[in-house]
């Protein structure tokens, strides 16, 4: 009987050929030439790669396979952290990471990459850019943007689990309320726990093969991370962060709303001819007896109920502020993909600027749709529309 080759050998003689292959084929020999001249842009390619991969393949906030695929990234970001830095560190002797411990950085990058760009799109879409909550869209983009010159500070413990805390309370934030129906603070205090615990475990890890020989390391790293926490914490309680999964799809003025079987007629002003594509009244010609309506569709996750107000405010020019007029509570019920379509109305209003602030409980603005009230001599000619979304 032949001797059996173990499957390191085989491993070695295929690698043999596909050198000797690439030594004598013109096109891998142009292929690494390339490779070899522009390798300092192969982080910025991963980095690309990661935020291309999320727009292409992102749905909406609670589809199943959009929250496992950011799981999985979260996962594999996770264990790959923990590989580099052992590697790194001298403290894991195997041979396949050794030999291929120069992809771990631009694996570190291309996963935080795509994090933040799918944290970016889902919390844009709850963001309004008249509210707190841009700072922390700010927060995310400044991430997305420093995360393609990071390649040579990625193997920096302090900054590698400051960084993966934050994209683990960032992912929770909008996971949990998609899977428990609920949302408020005590969600988002389950988050930052959640994050502590598992960027506590990997530290522990990274302990117990004595990749931390003195203890001043890892409670400094824990330190670090506690008081991201706490930043975050602060952010929440200011409303700087976005009112996910909760977004606002549509919102807008009109003449007049009706419930037509499943869809809404909404009336509006015609406008005159050059700007025939106005559907709406964000200038509201009044007449004696007209109702202002406000039509707004709220997108929440399946089964999540939530309380949304629709805060009715003018400004008052004397005074130089907005004045509450009316706060109305409206309940949505989430699970439609063009949101929960619901409308409230003011019949008298005095001319000069309006606006309604359309608000969760906690007074997160979720949009804000501005108006005018001009006064109009005669009787105004509509024109109306289906709004089925």
């Amino acid at each position: 009987m032949e001797p059996v080759e173990p499957p390191e050998a085989e491993s070695s003689k295929l690698e043999q050929r596909i050198r000797n292959w690439a030594g004598t084929n013109p096109l891998a020999q142009k292929s690494i030439h390339i490779y070899e001249n522009n390798k300092r842009y192969v982080p910025a390619t991963f980095f690309l790669g990661g935020v291309a991969w999320d727009s292409a393949t992102l749905n909406r906030i609670d589809a199943w396979f959009d929250s496992f695929m950011l799981l999985s990234y979260l996962i594999i970001l996770g264990v790959t952290i923990v590989l580099a830095i052992l590697v790194h560190n001298e403290r894991l002797s195997n041979p396949f990471f050794e030999k291929h411990k120069q992809w771990f950085a631009p694996a570190i990058q291309f996963f935080l990459g795509a994090l933040f760009s799918a944290y970016f799109v889902f919390y844009l879409q709850s963001t309004s850019f008249r509210s707190g909550s841009i700072v922390f869209i700010i927060l995310l983009i400044s991430l997305l943007i420093a995360n393609e010159f990071l390649q040579n500070k990625l193997l920096n413990t302090y900054l590698l689990f400051t960084l993966y805390f934050f994209v683990c309370v960032s992912f929770f934030t909008f996971f949990i309320p998609v899977i428990t129906k609920q949302m408020g603070y005590g969600v988002f205090l389950m988050s930052c726990i959640l994050g502590l615990v598992i960027t506590s475990f990997m530290l522990l890890i990274l302990h117990r093969r004595q990749v931390f020989e003195i203890t001043t390391p890892i409670k400094r790293s824990f330190t670090i991370i506690v008081t991201m926490s706490v930043l975050l914490n602060i952010f929440y309680l200011l409303n700087w962060i976005p009112p996910v999964p909760l977004s606002m799809k549509e919102g807008n003025i009109y003449r007049n709303v009706q419930r037509v079987d499943d869809s809404y007629q909404l009336s509006y002003a015609k406008p005159p001819w050059h700007k025939f594509w106005i559907k709406s009244d964000r200038t509201f010609y009044y007449t004696e007896g007209d109702t202002v309506f406000c039509f707004s569709a709220i997108f929440a996750p399946t089964n999540l109920k939530s309380d949304i107000f629709h805060i009715w405010q003018y400004y008052d020019e004397g005074e130089k502020e907005w004045i509450e007029s009316d706060n109305i509570q409206v309940d949505i019920s989430g699970g439609r993909d063009g949101g929960y379509r619901t409308f409230t109305r003011k019949r008298y209003v005095q001319p000069g600027k309006w606006r309604v602030d359309v608000r969760t409980q906690r007074k997160q603005i979720l949009g804000r749709i501005p108006f005018t009230v001009i006064p109009a001599d005669s009787a105004i000619t509509q024109l109306a529309f289906d709004y089925y979304n």
